[in-house]
C-alpha cells in the first residue's frame, strides 16, 4: 500500500471528518473510500461506453421485432 499527501481546503477536510465520525472510521478511510467509488464509477462508465460503442441498431430493431406485442 502507498501513502500520498494529500492537501485539502479547511471546510472539505471538516466535512470528511465528520462524515468519517458518523460513520465511525478514519478519516483517512472514508477518503480512500470516496476515491475507490469514483474509480469504480469511471470504469463502469467506460464499460458503458465500450459496449454502446458495438452497438448495432439494425440488428437490435430485428431481435425487438421478434418480441412478442403484449403490455407488461
Amino acid at each position: 500500500m502507498s501513502t500520498i499527501q494529500l492537501e485539502l481546503p479547511d471546510h472539505l477536510l471538516a466535512e470528511a471528518e465528520k462524515f468519517a465520525a458518523e460513520e465511525q472510521i478514519p478519516v483517512r478511510y472514508y477518503i480512500s473510500r470516496l476515491v475507490r467509488r469514483d474509480i469504480a464509477a469511471r470504469q463502469g462508465l467506460d464499460y458503458l461506453k465500450q459496449r454502446a460503442a458495438r452497438a448495432d441498431r439494425k440488428r437490435f430493431l430485428e431481435i425487438l421485432d421478434k418480441a412478442p406485442d403484449v403490455p407488461p
